[in-house]
């Protein structure tokens, strides 16, 4: 399982949304997967590492404010 340290994005409410980017070294190009997850912590979860890296796929994590 790939993981990265997360980036966050600022709701406009002050809270920060985690942003995780399993996939850095997808093309450019590549269509994203975009999973949004229920638990904060969450987001480094690949549900199917070796799937995701066959289809060619960027795939991101958004995860909830704590």
């Amino acid at each position: 399982m790939l993981t990265t340290t997360p980036r966050s994005l600022a709701r406009p409410d002050g809270r920060r949304v985690a942003i995780y980017d399993l996939t850095p070294h997808a093309p450019a190009d590549a269509p994203v997967v975009l999973l949004c997850h229920p638990a904060p912590g969450s987001g480094r979860f690949d549900p199917d590492p070796t799937a995701t890296a066959h289809a060619a796929v960027g795939q991101a994590h958004l995860v909830p404010p704590r």
